[in-house]
């Protein structure tokens, strides 16, 4: 079951995040502090729980529109607008497929 973060911008338009973005980008920034590789033990433990507890709070505090754009998925409707000023105030929640 793929698992995403569903953000709602102002405007009233409505993208989903796959939540394994935002947690390999968790995963890879702890991953660069504490010094374990992409694929040991260490790596899976921490991506496992950036699934579990981590995706709203990682994504709104410590990631930018940039980050996750070109995986968004998006209502069809207005395509290049620049959502970096919205991102951290959108209303957002976890929803399966």
């Amino acid at each position: 079951m793929n698992k995403f973060l569903r953000i709602e911008f102002p405007n009233g338009k409505v993208y989903l995040i796959p939540t394994e973005v935002i947690a390999e980008h968790r995963t890879s920034y702890y991953s660069d502090l504490d010094g374990f590789e992409r694929g040991s033990s260490e790596w899976d433990q921490e991506f496992e729980h950036s699934m579990k507890y981590e995706i709203e709070d990682w994504a709104m505090n410590n990631m930018d529109w940039i980050d996750v754009k070109y995986f968004a998925i998006e209502d069809p409707v207005k395509k290049d607008q620049d959502y970096s000023k919205e991102w951290c105030n959108c209303k957002h929640s976890i929803i399966s497929n």
